[in-house]
């Protein structure tokens, strides 16, 4: 029970520090409300359901989308990818052309 109360109390100063703190921030921060050019600001919100990547939403690059394995939503997939296959990845690269002026396996 000491625990709890000991707890609750560090909990209450931790949220009174912190609104404190935001409440200072804001006093302090010099913020200006344009209006004016607020109010000529137009949102086109015809055809949208969602954002890209997201359910409902139309993914611009034309690839598809594929859940997290951590659980964090979904991912986007370029074009193409399938689930389950890794990326490709280059291969080596040329050997290099020996020093001019001697032959390979000459000393």
């Amino acid at each position: 029970m000491k625990r709890q109360i000991q707890n609750r109390i560090y909990r209450d100063k931790r949220t009174k520090a912190m609104e404190d703190f935001v409440t200072n921030l804001k006093n302090s921060a010099k913020i200006k409300v344009a209006e004016d050019k607020l109010a000529k600001v137009r949102v086109d919100t015809t055809g949208a359901t969602g954002a890209p990547g997201m359910p409902g939403g139309e993914d611009p690059s034309g690839g598809g989308t594929m859940p997290d394995p951590h659980g964090g939503g979904l991912h986007n997939l370029p074009p193409g990818a399938q689930i389950g296959t890794p990326p490709a990845r280059p291969g080596p690269g040329p050997a290099p052309a020996p020093a001019p002026g001697k032959q390979p396996g000459q000393n």
